[in-house]
């Protein structure tokens, strides 16, 4: 029975299974060829009619389009659970379609039975509230499609954070242990030895904002458990710094001077509110560190990873005299109404999409991930002393 269960000599090997993540990025990089192909020759059949923001909006948008396919492959393959179960998860959807659909219901009567918000009143055929049955089709076909758009931004959230985690998975374990390297990396000697070795880990020290007192060989990196209720002030605090970053981001292309030369404002927010789904990137790197309890012990109170490198992107990023210039060369030319408006339905968009992808995040990737990198980062740690072991010998 043994001998018949081996492989002959000459004979193949069966091929080894593809990973999860080598599955959907698969599907990514399909998705893409396929999308990208179909959009391009149609920019080429229409590129005499349409302006550069519009080719702009639609390469990005097909980008943040193809994250939709690679989300039902990750979360098909993954087998994702969710520490809030699916069922509940589309329970709320269907009571925020069903508010969505009230609140634009009752907007579409007031502008076109009561003239509010430009419409006016008695407009006929075009009203939908010429009849009953068309008021019920309008109502249930607005609540399905809120609701389908909530399902495809779902998944597309699933497909962008699945892509960030696969690289937050292969490079936080390497970076933690340069970081536990960094005091002995950083020193004078090193320098003389291998300046190009001391000038990554000084960079690394820089961007981590560490201070040259402590001691990184003491870095702690805890294995935590499972969450059991959802991380709300996590999730609050990512949104916030999200919107934040979605603001600064907003107002230095928008309001730039030199941008604004071939752009107006509403062009510029159209490029960037599709762009914006990419800000969960920015923020949510940071977490993992945070989720790791990753710090380094000092005389009066440790110092954690999370803070330091939150504290850098920070200051890197908002530069306060700068925006406040932009907005004020900006309104010079543009009238305010037309600014507020622009970034009331900027938000609105951000908002939703930037909520239900942080949402994603802590609800089915920050568990799995943070077991992976521990996993990860302690097998290299073993590695390194092992080898540290044999060299003294």
């Amino acid at each position: 029975m043994a001998k018949a269960s081996r492989i002959k000599k000459g004979q193949a090997k069966p091929p080894a299974p593809m990973s999860p993540d080598r599955r959907v990025l698969a599907v990514f990089v399909a998705t893409l060829v396929v999308v990208y192909s179909l959009v391009g020759a149609m920019l080429v059949f229409r590129g005499q009619g349409l302006s550069l923001p519009e080719v702009v909006a639609a390469i990005v948008g097909t980008l943040a389009f193809s994250f939709f396919p690679t989300g039902l492959a990750a979360y098909r393959n993954f087998g994702l659970e969710g520490i809030v179960p699916m069922r509940r998860v589309l329970r709320w959807f269907v009571v925020f379609a069903l508010a969505m659909d009230l609140a634009l219901m009752v907007f579409t009567f007031l502008m076109y039975e009561m003239g509010w918000f430009g419409g006016s009143p008695a407009a006929g055929s075009e009203s939908p509230f010429s009849s009953p049955a068309a008021v019920a089709a309008a109502t249930i076909g607005m609540f399905i499609a809120l609701f389908f758009v909530l399902a495809v931004y779902l998944m597309a959230g699933v497909g962008i954070v699945w892509l960030m985690t696969a690289l937050e998975r292969r490079l936080a374990p390497a970076a933690l242990l340069r970081i536990r390297r960094l005091s002995e990396a950083t020193t004078e000697r090193s320098r003389k030895t291998d300046i190009v070795r001391w000038a990554k880990y000084t960079a690394l020290r820089w961007l981590f904002n560490i201070p040259d007192v402590l001691d990184t060989g003491r870095l702690v990196v805890r294995s935590p458990e499972s969450s059991k209720v959802f991380p709300r002030r996590a999730f609050a605090g990512a949104l916030g710094w999200s919107v934040l970053f979605a603001t600064v981001i907003a107002i230095d292309v928008s309001f730039n001077p030199f941008l604004r030369e071939s752009f107006t404002v509403q062009q510029l927010l159209s490029i960037v509110t599709p762009a914006s789904i990419f800000i969960p990137w920015i923020v949510l790197p940071w977490f993992i560190f945070r989720r790791l309890g990753a710090e380094i012990p000092g005389e009066r109170r440790p110092f954690r990873l999370y803070d330091g490198l939150r504290s850098r992107v920070y200051g890197l990023l908002v530069a306060v005299g700068t925006l406040v210039l932009f907005v004020r060369l900006a309104l010079r030319d543009i009238p305010l109404d037309t600014v507020l408006s622009s970034f009331v339905n900027y938000y609105l968009t951000f908002l939703l999409l930037g909520a239900l992808f942080m949402f994603v995040y802590f609800n089915y990737f920050e568990d799995g991930l943070a077991a992976d990198v521990a996993g990860a980062y302690g097998r290299l740690r073993e590695k390194e002393e092992s080898r540290r072991k044999d060299e003294e010998e």
